[in-house]
């Protein structure tokens, strides 16, 4: 499990655009990180302040000069960007030194916990869990209202990496079903690894019928499922949740695939790496055979 570059540029959009106070922070698992501060100056602090240039937070790094040039940087370094000192972590066991033991396969989520936290974030935990609705409704019970839950999971060519390969029509139908706010969804691919950092297609609609054939079947990367919710003072925990897809056949309403709205309308987005002349000839060269 851990937090891609993907990841930090859907958290730092969420961070960035939500309007009520996370103080209290939540990780399921210990994440480690894949990108370093040089990345986060250099790259995603940028990029923010050139597509969000209204956006009045400071964004400055905490001081590490014996860590700068690391690949990985300190979780809670990523969250402590935006003045996020409170993050706690939640696992089976305490290997990773976890502050609160519990599996989310079980039914019940310990008293303790409920309303207990702003944003729980899930880098690639629930694909392990045999449970998932059990999982599901305990993310949605640990949460405040107004907070915010973040899922990163695989989604393609992860086979026997976890129990589940997610589909974002999971996240998407069960939080609509839940009652929580639609926040942002979108699928990050290392297809263009060597040319970009990040590169996130916005979720809008239902992959399976509205890809061709042969793309659906040969041609999609290795690919993450990116999704972000935010409870409300409405939410409910669904006994069932049925495919958005299914439930329009059955009414008698339209086959056709709607897209699907979102309060934080990043787009696509794409952050491309710095490299010299060279390499970019040589790349060009490659790609375009």
């Amino acid at each position: 499990m851990g937090l891609t570059k993907a990841d930090a540029v859907v958290l730092a959009l969420v961070l960035q655009n939500h309007n009520t106070v996370i103080r209290d922070v939540l990780c399921l698992g210990a994440p480690t990180t894949h990108f370093s501060y040089e990345w986060i100056e250099k790259q995603l602090f940028p990029w923010l302040k050139e597509n969000y240039p209204s956006n009045s937070i400071n964004l400055t790094l905490p001081f590490r000069s014996n860590s700068y040039n690391r690949t990985s940087i300190p979780f809670r370094d990523f969250f402590s960007i935006w003045g996020l000192e409170n993050v706690q972590v939640m696992d089976i066991d305490d290997y990773e030194g976890a502050n609160h033991l519990f599996d989310l396969n079980k039914h019940e989520c310990p008293p303790l916990l409920h309303s207990n936290f702003d944003l729980i974030v899930d880098g690639g935990s629930l694909e392990h869990c045999f449970n998932l609705s059990n999982a599901l409704k305990s993310i949605g019970t640990m949460l405040r209202d107004n907070g915010v839950v973040f899922h990163s999971n695989p989604a393609n060519l992860m086979l026997d990496h976890g129990f589940f390969q997610i589909s974002p029509t999971l996240y998407s139908d069960y939080y609509q079903s839940a009652g929580f706010n639609l926040l942002y969804g979108g699928l990050s691919h290392t297809k263009s690894k060597l040319l970009l950092d990040v590169k996130i297609e916005k979720y809008t609609s239902d992959i399976y019928r509205s890809k061709s054939g042969s793309r659906r079947s040969s041609n999609l990367p290795r690919m993450f499922v990116l999704f972000a919710a935010e409870k409300t003072t409405e939410s409910i925990q669904p006994e069932s949740v049925v495919q958005n897809y299914y439930t329009k056949m059955h009414s008698g309403k339209s086959r056709q695939t709607q897209t699907i709205q979102y309060k934080i309308n990043a787009g696509d987005i794409s952050i491309r790496r710095k490299i010299n002349p060279l390499l970019r000839s040589i790349t060009n060269l490659l790609w375009n055979q």
